[in-house]
């Protein structure tokens, strides 16, 4: 329970930097760029392909 506490401490002042930055007139909503941000769109396409019955597959890293 500690360390549940502790990350989400850690968390807190980034999260309440995003909400700051989404009053800004420079934000548009939208999902986040698959090339800056890989995790999110990579859990989405393997949880598509679960539903669908497809067998998952290793992604080659990008290089770079």
């Amino acid at each position: 329970m500690e360390f549940w506490k502790k990350t989400n401490r850690e968390d807190i002042a980034m999260v309440e930097g995003m909400q700051i930055g989404r009053l800004s007139p420079g934000y548009h909503d939208g999902r986040f760029s698959p090339y800056h941000e890989v995790t999110p769109p990579e859990f989405q396409r393997r949880i598509a392909n679960r539903l669908v019955g497809n067998k998952p597959r290793r992604k080659v890293a990008r290089a770079g």
